[in-house]
């Protein structure tokens, strides 16, 4: 899973606002950034990104140990948990255990909002699906 990250997920994590009402990609001059950035998280490593207020430190959700570098860095206690980046309302699917209510209000607010400045924050008793995948109690939550 770690090797096989596509460079589209990469592409649809890496945002820059571009207006209070707008979110857009980043276009084809930024494609040798992209490939090195999906190239470091295949690898292991940390990644800053732009977020619509600050930078974020990102790592592969999937490697353990990258996650875990992510706490250690920013001196982060393992209680506040990280966000996954989804790239579509799909893979925020595979990832969260919700109710047939809360998968409704997840996919009409990520129509609403995604890509954007929204996070769908979950009831942390409840492990990402599939759990076996996510082997960080510290991620959680989900922004598209």
């Amino acid at each position: 899973c770690l090797r096989r990250l596509p460079l589209s997920s990469i592409r649809a994590a890496v945002l820059r606002r571009t207006s209070s009402s707008m979110t857009s990609t980043l276009g084809a001059e930024y494609t040798d950034s992209l490939e090195r950035a999906a190239a470091a998280l295949r690898a292991g490593e940390l990644v800053a990104f732009p977020t619509e207020t600050v930078y974020g430190l990102g790592a592969h959700a999937f490697d353990e140990h990258a996650v875990n570098r992510i706490f250690e860095v920013k001196g982060r206690p393992k209680s506040d948990p990280l966000i996954v980046h989804v790239e579509s309302i799909e893979m925020a699917e595979r990832l969260v255990s919700l109710s047939a209510e809360g998968l409704s209000l997840m996919r009409s607010m990520g129509t609403a909002f995604w890509p954007g400045p929204l996070t769908i924050v979950r009831d942390g008793r409840r492990p990402l699906a599939p759990a076996s995948h996510i082997p960080h109690r510290g991620v959680g939550n989900i922004r598209g």
